[in-house]
């Protein structure tokens, strides 16, 4: 007589090697789960009002200072100014612009116009004294789709100075953008 052994069940072997890897599935799943920091979003616009809070293109602020000045850098670190297309953005707030570490230091500032357009929405400081913008303290700005106009300094940077931070423009225009020194950045 010939005895077989039964065939050893899978099942279980299968369950061993499912449990080895639970440690490693809970940790995806939590990774998962966890919030990602967004984007936040500010509305700038040249009819708006520094009262408002700025979260939606029919609450803009009116200055560019007031909405980086807004930044909540405890809940992100990737941040995006919208500007109203057709929209010329000039006077206090709006002209010596400070984009420096003050809690942003290694964040990103994307500061665009809503329509892409930079013959139609513009920064100017005519009638002002100063430069448009200083970036500085480890800051990274992207600018796309605006105007800089009329900036001046007596020194250098008469449209923005950048120290130790980076900018990248794209789809442009500065004009009449002057220092004493003769630069422009």
């Amino acid at each position: 007589m010939l005895c077989v052994a039964p065939p050893r069940s899978r099942g279980r072997l299968d369950l061993l090697r499912l449990a080895s890897f639970a440690p490693f599935l809970c940790l995806l799943l939590l990774a998962a789960a966890a919030p990602a920091q967004a984007q936040t979003t500010s509305y700038l616009s040249s009819t708006g009002d520094d009262t408002n809070d700025g979260l939606t293109a029919a609450t803009p602020f009116a200055t560019l200072q007031h909405a980086i000045d807004s930044l909540d850098t405890a809940a992100s670190r990737d941040f995006r100014i919208v500007v109203a297309g057709g929209s010329t953005m000039t006077g206090v707030g709006n002209v010596n612009v400070v984009i420096s570490s003050r809690g942003l230091s290694r964040s990103t500032v994307l500061i665009e116009s809503s329509d892409n357009d930079p013959t139609s929405t513009s920064f100017s400081a005519a009638g002002f004294f100063g430069r448009l913008l200083r970036i500085s303290g480890g800051t990274h700005v992207t600018v796309r789709g605006l105007s800089f106009r009329s900036g001046f300094s007596r020194l250098l940077g008469g449209g923005f100075l950048v120290r130790d931070s980076t900018i990248i423009m794209s789809n442009c225009n500065i004009q009449l953008c002057v220092a004493d020194r003769k630069s422009v950045v």
